[in-house]
């Protein structure tokens, strides 16, 4: 984050604030519509290994740019799970004095326009286009340069520039030069690039470009590992960074690959989880991708592959989700019959007469690989105390009555828990009690239940501390 922020800080048209924020002002920050914010998630893992962008808030929910799934909507209860609070406010930086100063001009121009009114034909009919525009020309938003083309004219101190290669393949070396004219009226020195991925290197440097002339970088892209939507970004600028020149590249990856990443995780019917689990195949860069069959290795597993719907107006330049693989386990087969891992195997046919296999490993859990019973989520948690239960499936339940002075025990001293039966299910029932020593900020722990010396089950939790 500190990287990010470092970055964002070079363009002066935005400001960035960092800090920790729960997620209710995280919602009213962005519910202004003037804001974005970018947080340090967790994704598929309990340490901060993932970044998101949140760019606005619909119907209660949090909209996020995230790779690869792009749209991804979270809701408010849902976003402790996968974020401790670390964020990046960002918000357009107001030329106040470029802003006044152009206003200023406006009202001078008005002045000269009334001054002529009586003389020119022209005026008097177009006055209020003319009023119009001189008022509103220093409000408009700032303006980049955009373009195609691999000649770049560098006319404004702070430029973009964009290189759109369109559709690529995988493991593929891409080579492109970039010719900078320098249109700013003086000579620019300038520094080692800083590029945003080591998939993207510079083969041909430029120390100095003199005022009026041109110079020639050149450019190497490697898509080794890449799919879907790619975009690497090279910073070109002179030591002091008044003169910023931004190269963007953009491409769409070709391939189908599954969402979540494999193996697949399910666990089988003595675990408490669900002996059910699902993905998505992912594609990019094809008009139209179809499962031919999609088929277990093993008896014991089935699988099963739906349709999801898609616009009309679907294109092959954007990651698109095709099917949603259901993969189960029979609820009425013998656990023994059951190994643990199996493979789903889907035939793909893209459209284009190119047909391929794409195996996607699965592995099972069984009770007896772990004591893990389930997560507790106690959200945000202000001033007061807050309680949460954690259900335990049948088999496990049945397991605990057998034990007698079970007892529960957390790592933090704010938390207690002990088992009981509540409307014939029995439930741990645990409750976050803040105190002079509770700290602030995000919190994740285990409990343990330990009998006669021996684990009995374990659970994680976790949730934030807003305010004691």
């Amino acid at each position: 984050m500190t990287e990010i922020e470092r970055g964002l800080n070079t363009c002066r048209e935005i400001h960035v604030s960092a800090g920790h924020t729960s997620p209710e002002r995280l919602v009213s920050a962005l519910s202004t519509g003037k804001r974005v914010a970018i947080l340090a998630t967790r994704e598929n893992s309990e340490e901060v290994n993932h970044a998101m962008c949140a760019v606005e808030v619909q119907a209660g929910k949090i909209r996020f740019i995230d790779y690869p799934n792009l749209d991804r909507n979270v809701s408010v209860e849902e976003l402790p799970a996968i974020w401790d609070g670390a964020v990046l406010i960002i918000e357009r930086r107001v030329n106040w004095a470029a802003s006044i100063g152009l206003f200023v001009l406006a009202l001078f121009a008005t002045g000269l326009v009334l001054r002529v009114w009586h003389k020119s034909v022209w005026l008097r009919r177009n006055l209020a286009s003319v009023l119009i525009f001189f008022i509103a020309y220093p409000f408009a938003p700032f303006e980049r340069c955009y373009s195609d083309d691999k000649v770049c004219k560098w006319e404004q101190a702070r430029q973009t520039f964009n290189i759109d290669f369109g559709i690529i393949e995988q493991n593929q070396f891409i080579q492109t030069s970039v010719v900078i004219e320098n249109k700013l009226g003086k000579d620019i020195v300038l520094i080692e690039p800083s590029l945003s991925c080591g998939c993207l290197s510079v083969l041909e440097k430029i120390g100095k470009i003199e005022a009026g002339k041109d110079g020639k970088m050149v450019f190497s892209l490697d898509t080794k590992g890449k799919r879907g939507n790619l975009l690497q970004t090279a910073l070109i600028g002179s030591p002091n960074r008044d003169e910023q020149l931004i190269v963007n590249f953009r491409a769409v990856v070709r391939g189908v690959w599954t969402q979540p990443e494999s193996p697949i995780l399910i666990a089988n019917f003595e675990a408490r989880e669900s002996n059910k689990t699902s993905f998505e195949v992912l594609s990019s860069g094809y008009e139209n991708v179809k499962i031919k069959s999609c088929y277990a290795s093993d008896s014991w597993l089935t699988s099963t592959d739906y349709p999801l719907f898609e616009p009309p107006s679907m294109q092959a330049e954007s990651v698109r989700a095709r099917r949603r693989v259901v993969v189960e386990l029979p609820k009425d087969i013998d656990s023994k019959n059951v190994g643990n891992s199996s493979k789903i195997t889907l035939e793909l046919d893209c459209g284009t007469g190119e047909t391929f296999q794409l195996e996607v490993p699965v592995r099972v859990i069984r009770q007896k690989d772990s004591a893990f019973v389930g997560n507790i989520f106690f959200g945000t948690i202000k001033s007061s105390e807050v309680e949460r239960d954690l259900r335990f499936s049948k088999q496990v339940a049945e397991k605990l009555i057998e034990v007698k002075d079970l007892s529960v025990s957390f790592e933090h001293d704010e938390i207690s828990g002990k088992i009981e039966e509540i409307g014939g299910e029995l439930v741990l029932r645990t409750k976050f009690i803040p105190n002079e020593k509770t700290k602030v900020g995000f919190f994740s722990g285990q409990a343990k239940a330990i009998n006669a010396g021996k684990l009995v089950f374990e659970a994680k939790y976790q949730g934030i501390v807003y305010a004691k």
